[in-house]
């Protein structure tokens, strides 16, 4: 079973985050989905107008129309300080080595008032 159809993330964990997720963007114009995986969050973004960014470590073949890089979230990510609105990490930070960087890098390319939703 595909991770995206596992019953724990269709019916509980992405249900909770896009009510999370609806009001965090009412007046956000750019987010970052770190850890995006198949990308459910990023499109739901962009659907509704938001500039996206889409990081993960393994993106395979892709094909979306907002922005995907490729970058391990342990690491400093190629993205220009305080550019996001709204940062989304869902279920990723469990899977990480460190945390240390990565929450460093959240702080650093988040918008004054931005929002982080884990």
């Amino acid at each position: 079973m595909p991770m995206d159809e596992h019953p724990f993330h269709r019916y509980y964990e992405r249900p909770a985050m896009l009510l999370l997720l609806e009001p965090a963007v009412t007046t956000a114009k750019t987010l970052l989905d770190a850890g995006c995986g198949s990308g459910v969050y990023s499109t739901w973004a962009y659907a509704r107008g938001l500039q996206v960014t889409a990081v993960d470590k393994e993106l395979g073949d892709v094909e979306a129309p907002y922005a995907c890089i490729c970058a391990d979230l342990t690491k400093p990510l190629p993205l220009a300080d305080h550019t996001f609105d709204v940062i989304v990490c869902a279920l990723v930070l469990q899977q990480l080595p460190s945390l240390e960087v990565c929450l460093n890098e959240f702080k650093r390319v988040l918008a004054v008032n931005g929002k982080v939703l884990i």
